[in-house]
């Protein structure tokens, strides 16, 4: 009944899988990310979750990363318009950040921490996050950043 949208999928280290998605918020206010996670068989390991938070209240997640992590969970990334902390008193215009959040293979938050702020330049959009989990087993996040520049011209670097 509800749109949608942005599926991604990702191998867990077990041979199932988890795959994400943004959704509108139950509350009715914005879009959140949603998971689901699958045994390697296809059968639902834990069923639909939602696994970020409209925190203010007019969030807009967008375009979920997931990999998996070494210990059989997974880590999320994410775009987002309106989360805490990333709007400051010099990026008034609700641009987006990108975010990052680990969890276990329940499906839950590990340590039951926030999303951390994965950029640390706030001004102007923080798009199209990617995610990847290295042979050593650390993560890797990148973005695409459009700055608003002399003559508010942009500038795209992944990062």
């Amino acid at each position: 009944q509800n749109e949608q949208s942005t599926a991604h999928v990702a191998r867990l280290d077990d041979g199932g899988f988890a795959v994400v998605w943004i959704g509108p918020d139950p509350e009715g206010n914005g879009w959140v990310v949603f998971g689901k996670l699958y045994d390697a068989d296809g059968s639902v390991r834990v069923g639909e979750t939602q696994l970020t938070e409209d925190a203010l209240a007019y969030a807009q997640h967008d375009v979920p990363r997931v990999a998996g992590t070494s210990d059989g969970g997974f880590a999320l990334a994410f775009a987002s318009y309106g989360y805490p902390g990333g709007q400051t008193a010099d990026n008034a215009d609700y641009s987006r950040g990108i975010y990052a959040q680990t969890f276990g293979a329940d499906a839950q938050p590990l340590e039951n921490t926030p999303p951390l702020q994965v950029n640390t330049f706030s001004l102007g959009d923080q798009t199209m996050p990617g995610l990847a989990r290295l042979s050593d087993g650390r993560l890797v996040v990148t973005w695409m950043s459009q700055d608003h520049r002399a003559n508010y011209l942009y500038s795209d670097d992944v990062y």
